[in-house]
């Protein structure tokens, strides 16, 4: 097996993302690049320098479509509660089975490689009291995935955040996390259509600042971005166009990673 380097995993992703802006063009679904992903887009014209996640949102009937598209591919894996019942994630995530990922303080998903995280986003309600108590909800039902899905609890920050962490690791240990994550899934299936969509646990897009996307350009092709994303930016890091202090910019995701033996020439 070969390890891979970060710029191995942005290129292999980068691949992973070619391939489903093709299946959404080719089938008329469409998605948004969002959080830093999006940011990358705007400021970088692809990958934040030091990032090398992709991030995704679709509409829920675009996101279950999507995951049939996939169903019998070669060597893509879309994964989801639905298909993948060991798995920690409340969201999908596309990857490439001829990798293979770890991370350090998570259980291991059988399967799980380098891939697309991929959000499914359901209608929000209007009232924004309604909104704000849902996503607190969301929130908490995420926090208790996160720390039942844990392997190790990260220590940081101050004694009472370490000793909290500590207490929420050991408090979850008897929790079911797929239990969870189809409660958190099914939050939102029953609002009615309106004028936020997102996902349950994340910031209200406003459904006239997402459609229709706009095409923008990412590393050596052109994905599809929110209508509006320059005011969606500016909601979710205010000065987008600023960088961090140098001291922050180092990845965030600590994994181990590699390809699988056969496979040594698969990277573009």
């Amino acid at each position: 097996m070969r390890n891979l380097e970060l710029e191995d995993v942005k290129r292999i992703a980068a691949g992973i993302l070619k391939r489903i802006d093709k299946a959404c063009r080719e089938n008329g679904l469409t998605y948004f690049v969002m959080y830093g992903t999006l940011l990358g887009v705007v400021r970088h014209k692809g990958f934040i320098p030091w990032d090398d996640d992709i991030d995704i949102v679709m509409p829920r009937k675009d996101f279950n479509k999507l995951s049939e598209l996939f169903r019998n591919d070669e060597y893509l894996r879309f994964i989801t509660i639905e298909n993948t019942k060991d798995t920690i994630y409340p969201h999908g995530k596309m990857v490439d089975t001829r990798t293979e990922l770890y991370l350090d303080t998570y259980r291991h998903v059988e399967g799980y490689g380098i891939g697309v995280d991929v959000f499914p986003m359901d209608y929000m309600p209007d009232d924004p009291k309604k909104r704000k108590l849902g996503i607190k909800y969301a929130l908490f039902l995420r926090r208790l995935i996160e720390h039942s899905a844990a392997t190790s609890v990260t220590k940081s920050g101050s004694f009472g955040r370490n000793a909290a962490r500590q207490l929420a690791f050991w408090a979850t240990r008897c929790l079911n996390t797929q239990k969870l994550i189809k409660k958190l899934d099914r939050l939102n299936l029953k609002n009615k259509k309106s004028g936020y969509m997102g996902s349950a646990w994340d910031v209200p897009f406003p459904v006239n600042e997402l459609f229709d996307p706009v095409d923008l350009p990412f590393e050596d092709f052109q994905v599809m971005a929110p209508k509006d994303y320059d005011h969606l930016l500016r909601l979710k890091f205010g000065n987008y166009m600023k960088l961090p202090p140098k001291s922050e910019q180092v990845p965030k995701h600590h994994y181990k990673c590699w390809l699988k033996d056969g496979y040594e020439n698969i990277i573009p």
